[in-house]
């Protein structure tokens, strides 16, 4: 089985069914049917950009690309049913945006996993019969790209037994609504040459540290929020609303390899993934902390982080922090996290990196 890996992705995880009190639908039947409205949703996305598998029932699509296009087929979904079904089907769609991880059997069988998909699971419960409904996470990264459609959603509050933050994307009945969100659905990524503000150079190392913490998704963030932002300071903020660790998304606002991580407070997420997880998990050691047990400097920490996040992505931050605890020696760390990258070749170049960024160490 060979795992790809962990990255930031939009799920949309879709439930078709009779509506309650009104004869179940064979199930043959209403996989048959779900599986030709999810092909009509996504005619004309390009195939590498997401995937579409099975799960318990639930059809799962992960946009590996652009998030818009998400809530564009959630909602090209929900009308479909209403057009052609009317009340003899309803659809629940639950979308949220987190890490995922696909993987492949040697027969070709595609399967993801991950916290996204866990949260969308748990998100479509609080959905009601043609609702679809968004996670706090997803939908901050939304109303990033385009303030003007906070009026398109209605927040819902976290419930007790399921602790989310829900929003729920209310009808369109007026023109000006329907003109808003067209114009948000509309919005594509931009040039790297359209005039901005910010320098071509300061956008390409954004960008290349963003992809370093969420993946491949980094590249269309940049090209969407560039022209908006009036400083690569701005440019910084905006973006770190797809970063789902709260002590990783403070050091990519810091930017700057040579400046220790700075802890959230407990508690403080602010709606990302923390936010829709439920209650916060005990607060991970400091780098101040890990420092002190460990022959090496924040700023040494630092780049090592950084350098393994462009061979693994988002788990570069956890697995060091246990490896710290494990570890006495600079030079046992470093082999402990080279470790985690399968590929013999690329674990050779991550070394040869760190090498070249940590000259007074041998790595």
């Amino acid at each position: 089985m060979h795992a790809y890996p962990l990255s930031l992705c939009t799920v949309m995880l879709v439930d078709l069914r009779a509506p309650a009190g009104k004869p179940p639908e064979n199930p043959a039947v209403l996989k048959k049917v779900l599986h030709e409205l999810i092909g009509k949703a996504l005619r004309g996305l390009p195939e590498n950009t997401r995937l579409a598998v099975e799960s318990a029932g639930n059809a799962v699509v992960c946009f590996m690309g652009d998030p818009e296009e998400a809530l564009h087929c959630a909602l090209l979904l929900r009308d479909l049913v209403s057009q052609r079904y009317g009340e003899l089907l309803c659809m629940r769609v639950a979308l949220h945006m987190g890490p995922a991880q696909v993987t492949a059997d040697s027969n070709d069988e595609v399967t993801v996993a991950g916290d996204a998909v866990d949260r969308a699971k748990q998100l479509k419960e609080r959905a009601s019969p043609n609702d679809v409904v968004l996670s706090h996470s997803y939908h901050d990264l939304l109303s990033r790209l385009n303030p003007d459609t906070e009026e398109l959603f209605q927040y819902h509050g976290p419930s007790v037994a399921q602790p989310l933050e829900v929003y729920t994307v209310v009808p369109l009945p007026s023109a000006p609504h329907r003109d808003t969100l067209v114009g948000f659905l509309a919005t594509r990524p931009l040039p790297l040459d359209q005039d901005s503000a910010i320098d071509a150079e300061s956008i390409k190392d954004i960008e290349a540290e963003l992809a370093g913490y969420i993946g491949p998704l980094a590249r269309i963030l940049v090209r969407k929020m560039q022209g908006r932002a009036a400083s690569a300071q701005a440019l910084r903020e905006a973006l770190a609303a797809a970063i789902q660790n709260p002590r990783t998304r403070e050091f990519f606002r810091a930017g700057s390899l040579g400046k220790p991580l700075i802890p959230a407070p407990a508690g403080d997420d602010h709606g990302t993934a923390a936010a829709c997880n439920g209650p916060p998990a005990p607060r991970s050691p400091s780098r101040a902390d890990a420092t002190r047990q460990l022959d090496i400097a924040p700023a040494e920490l630092a780049i090592i982080e950084h350098t393994l996040q462009r061979f693994i992505g988002p788990l570069a931050p956890p697995l060091m922090l246990r490896e710290i605890d494990v570890c006495g020696q600079f030079r046992d760390f470093v082999a402990a996290v080279a470790n985690s990258i399968d590929h013999p070749e690329q674990r050779t170049v991550f070394l040869q990196a760190l090498q070249r960024a940590l000259p007074e160490r041998q790595v």
